[in-house]
């Protein structure tokens, strides 16, 4: 469990920087970090196997390989069902994944464990890719690795990238340019209705929202 926190904990720090904004996911456009932050945050010694620390690999995870790094997740093990949330405004999938060691993943079923129900969401905002790389990273390690056993305690559902096309075109908010953490109320966006209608179905004991915090913006300055 240590290894594991440890890990995601990493992976957050090594992208948590400032990124410039013409760094797309689909961009084919390499991230540049400067070379002061490439002293202070160097790569992580340890391999989380997501698509955006394959070898090679010059930008952020696209959403393509998103959607097959879950498709090959879950054929992997029994311990993951997929589903399909919603989709953003552009017509992007939002997939969920849940995990429970029983095999069994109605929300009923889920709720009736007497467990407790952990609900993960990563990149709401699409210029913060850490998140999304975290769940990613997260979700291997309870399908097939350290973190599989911890289902036996928990059950958890899992949307790891929130703004598809905020990640797509890598900026904060959605295509119509709306901030997910400001329409919680209103719930005008299908990204966010997307997240409250499978929270509301599973009736999550802890929720977390997973975000970026700046090392070269004007935070140092």
């Amino acid at each position: 469990m240590r290894k594991a926190v440890t890990r995601v904990l990493l992976l957050l720090v090594c992208a948590g920087v400032s990124t410039p904004v013409f760094a797309r996911c689909a961009s084919g456009v390499p991230y540049q970090q400067s070379e002061a932050v490439q002293r202070r945050y160097p790569d992580p010694v340890v391999q989380l196997g997501t698509p955006a620390f394959a070898a090679d690999k010059k930008d952020f995870t696209s959403h393509d390989e998103l959607i097959r790094f879950i498709a090959e997740l879950e054929r992997s093990t029994d311990n993951l069902l997929v589903r399909r949330a919603g989709h953003s405004q552009e017509g992007r999938p939002i997939p969920a994944l849940l995990f429970s060691s029983t095999g069994r993943f109605s929300a009923a079923e889920l709720r009736s464990r007497a467990k407790p129900v952990v609900f993960l969401v990563g990149q709401a905002h699409g210029n913060e890719p850490a998140g999304g790389e975290a769940m990613l990273a997260v979700a291997r390690a309870l399908a097939t690795g350290e973190l599989r056993p911890l289902l036996e305690q928990v059950s958890v559902v899992i949307v790891p990238r929130a703004n598809p096309d905020g990640a797509h075109y890598f900026w904060r908010a959605t295509a119509r340019c709306v901030d997910i953490n400001r329409d919680y109320i209103k719930v005008d966006l299908p990204e966010t209705m997307a997240i409250l209608r499978l929270a509301n179905e599973v009736q999550p004991d802890v929720f977390v929202d997973t975000h970026e915090f700046s090392v070269a913006t004007r935070w140092v300055e």
